[in-house]
């Protein structure tokens, strides 16, 4: 038996677990294993988790956490270690429960350890299992191949012939689960029923989710996967079996509204099957999907920006302004039939009893009594200006327009046009600014030259320092408390410290399941962070890390 030097990675060592948690979309169960506490499921979004004492899925093992993939194809659990393997379309994946630390050997690795396959695309791994100690995968590509190393993950990878396999391996993954029974009389929770015939679940809806695996272990736990983000958790003893809808329905995130109770996600990338919003309400630590009222030809799947007044979310969309009050279950829909500007609307803010829609032809007004309302145009003469975002205090409101910044003061009721830069007149023409952020002392603001800072007393102005990124155009959202400067771009997350006048830039490498980013929004001492795969909560502010 040859030994091949192993190629255990091991993760940004400076993060601990749980200072990256992503949550991805989820269209596919690929496999299922367990502990005697929790149950994972591989999936095309990660690994999720159940805990069996808490009842409730917990947060998912992704890249975010340091496993090498995404798409879990095997999850395989070793009792006599209390570890977990998982195969990926990148690699594999070795996971200690007990220190939840992760260490990965990448495909490119394993095309080494076996010199016959030639390419990437060329190499599945079926199957996991375990015996005599070790852990051994069944690689199929022309031929099969097995590889194997110490269960504990400390020894060296080695290839391995079939007539040298342990006779008693227990298997894990594809072949494990080809026929699968399901019995008719388990007693299912919630809003879903079975259909024994075609093997699915059902829900209100006539919608159906094809049962893809199913795992039974030897702690009375069964569970089931399917062909979409529908997870079912049962005893096995009592036969008492409970659906699970779990993670973002779509992939991109492009907006978000969160309030401390709920974390709503909007996306204005169409989706083939949803065309709707999720939500994530955190007392019942559960996740709820509102899709589209087509049926009154209402679609809120092109989201932009989503504000709640009272009970009533708004939803500013590519399609115009889409309202749906959760206490009557009533939905509305505004559009340029009903008086609106433009059907553009990129964000909304309340400002006495009304409601103004900044769209890209100009800001239009909703009046807030009993009903909504279109009433005017804010100004006529805003008609030919595209508006972006608002900030506001007690005093002023801050509106991001593609003639630059206008201000706008509440007890005068009157706007002004921002055209300072120091002491230095400049022309509105050069300065479309996209993006605002406020705090007690600053105004903040970018266009395609960079990022600026106003004092709020002085109105001076002065540039921050991005000699190194130069990233102008490429923001796209930004955030500000008294001590950072957070940039959400396409190459990633950025982070400005005053005190240091310093920038810290953050990618894939550091836990973001991917470095295009759209949003962000504050949650103390976290940052949820929405991408083109998912939403990311990061734990920017852990007093254990050591930065550098």
């Amino acid at each position: 038996m040859a030994q091949l030097e192993p190629n255990l990675e091991k993760r940004n060592l400076k993060y601990k677990f749980g200072d990256w948690v992503s949550n991805l979309q989820v269209d596919f169960c690929y496999s299922i294993s367990s502990s005697s506490r929790i149950g994972y499921f591989g999936t095309s979004g990660g690994i999720q988790r159940f805990d069996v004492l808490k009842k409730e899925f917990i947060s998912p093992l992704t890249t975010s956490d340091g496993f090498i993939g995404n798409k879990a194809y095997i999850v395989a659990f070793d009792r006599l270690n209390s570890t977990l393997w998982s195969a990926s379309d990148k690699g594999i994946s070795f996971w200690s429960e007990i220190s939840e630390r992760v260490r990965n050997i990448s495909n490119s690795t394993i095309l080494i350890k076996i010199p016959q396959i030639t390419f990437e695309d060329q190499l599945f791994i079926t199957n996991i299992g375990f015996g005599e100690g070790k852990v051994f995968f069944r690689i199929q590509a022309f031929q099969t191949y097995y590889l194997s190393t110490q269960a504990n993950g400390s020894g060296f990878l080695s290839l391995v012939e079939d007539v040298d396999l342990p006779p008693n391996i227990e298997w894990f993954g594809w072949s494990q689960n080809t026929e699968i029974e399901f019995e008719s009389n388990w007693n299912l929770e919630g809003n879903f029923r079975m259909d024994l015939q075609e093997k699915a679940f059902v829900g209100t809806e006539f919608e159906k989710y094809r049962i893809t695996f199913k795992h039974q272990d030897r702690f009375g736990m069964t569970y089931f996967g399917t062909n979409s983000n529908l997870l079912a958790v049962g005893r096995t003893v009592g036969k008492f079996l409970k659906p699970y809808q779990i993670a973002p329905l779509k992939k991109e995130v492009t907006s978000i509204l969160y309030n401390g109770n709920e974390l709503v996600l909007g996306s204005k990338f169409p989706h083939r099957k949803f065309k709707g919003f999720s939500i994530f309400d955190y007392q019942t630590n559960s996740w709820n999907y509102f899709d589209s009222r087509e049926d009154y030809n209402i679609r809120e799947d092109r989201v932009l920006k989503i504000k709640k007044i009272g009970n009533t979310y708004f939803f500013g969309t590519l399609n115009g302004l889409v309202t749906y009050n959760s206490e009557t279950d009533y939905w509305n829909q505004l559009t340029l039939a009903s008086g609106l500007a433009d059907e553009e609307i990129n964000d909304i803010i309340k400002v006495g009893s009304e409601v103004w829609l900044l769209t890209v032809r100009g800001i239009s007004v909703v009046t807030l009594n009993g009903s909504l309302i279109l009433s005017k145009d804010l100004r006529k003469d805003f008609r030919d200006k595209e508006f972006y975002e608002t900030v506001e205090n007690k005093e002023t409101i801050w509106l991001a327009s593609s003639s630059g910044i206008f201000i706008y003061d509440k007890k005068e009721k009157t706007f002004e046009l921002f055209t300072k830069f120091g002491e230095r007149t400049i022309k509105p023409s050069y300065n479309p600014v996209k993006n605002l952020a406020l705090n007690k002392t600053h105004l903040f603001w970018n266009n395609d030259v960079g990022v600026f800072k106003m004092d709020l007393k002085t109105q001076q102005v002065e540039i921050l320092p991005l000699k190194r990124y130069p990233l102008g155009e490429k923001i796209r959202d930004i955030l500000v408390d008294s001590g950072n400067l957070w940039l959400a771009t396409n190459e990633g997350l950025f982070e400005f410290e005053f005190k240091n006048q310093k920038w810290t830039h953050y990618t894939e490498k550091d836990g973001l399941p991917s470095d295009n980013l759209f949003c962000l929004a504050w949650d103390l001492d976290f940052i949820k962070i929405g991408s083109d795969n998912g939403i990311t909560n990061f734990y920017w502010n852990n007093p254990r890390r050591i930065k550098n």
